[in-house]
């Protein structure tokens, strides 16, 4: 995938995002620049990241990650907190590498209010990386509706290998391999899958 096809597809609804969780358009428009131009940058050499785990936190801008947490801050004062607050904690635990169990306790509120697959998966990864592995891929193992979603699989896989259960993290790899349409991603799941191999 281009960046000129992200940046069609993806702008509108990512600034409209951004500026829901920031409360502030502006804002929201600059960060949303500031992520393309990077992008632009490096995918070129790069690929496309295959994961927001895979971003280079260096590159991020640190002034509007904290007016981002000034905004959730005073969010939070309302004692109400709604799907967009949720993610945005989500958002800005992550951008403050706060511990996996913080982020777990988060994402069972958010469950509460959005209880989609993704946000389930999303959920089960959480629990997973809080050092609960098995808990998290019995999780992600009754995902069903999820079957046709490259993602799902990609994340069985890494935790099948965190396991050290190699066969069945080349299983899930290989189904993830055969789902993904996204060529970084798919020479990231090659490299693992010969890893695991």
């Amino acid at each position: 995938m281009t960046v000129e096809r992200v940046f069609r597809e993806e702008w509108g609804r990512a600034v409209a995002n951004l500026t829901r969780v920031l409360g502030d358009l502006e804002l929201a428009e600059d960060a949303v620049q500031d992520a393309f131009a990077t992008a632009i940058e490096r995918w070129p050499r790069d690929g496309t990241p295959r994961t927001p785990g895979a971003w280079n936190r260096s590159l991020w801008n640190t002034i509007r990650i904290e007016e981002g947490l000034r905004v959730l801050g005073r969010a939070a004062s309302f004692r109400r907190a709604g799907l967009y607050q949720l993610q945005a904690a989500i958002a800005a635990a992550h951008a403050e590498d706060r511990p996996w169990s913080e982020i777990v306790v988060l994402y069972d509120r958010l469950v509460e209010l959005d209880s989609s697959p993704v946000v389930e998966l999303n959920r089960a990864v959480a629990i997973a990386l809080s050092g609960r592995v098995e808990d998290g891929l019995a999780l992600m193992n009754r995902l069903h509706t999820l079957e046709g979603y490259h993602l799902l699989h990609a994340a069985r896989a890494d935790l099948f290998r965190r396991l050290e259960r190699r066969g069945e993290a080349a299983e899930a790899y290989r189904r993830a391999l055969e789902l993904t349409g996204n060529e970084a991603e798919s020479r990231y799941l090659e490299r693992r899958l010969l890893e695991v191999s």
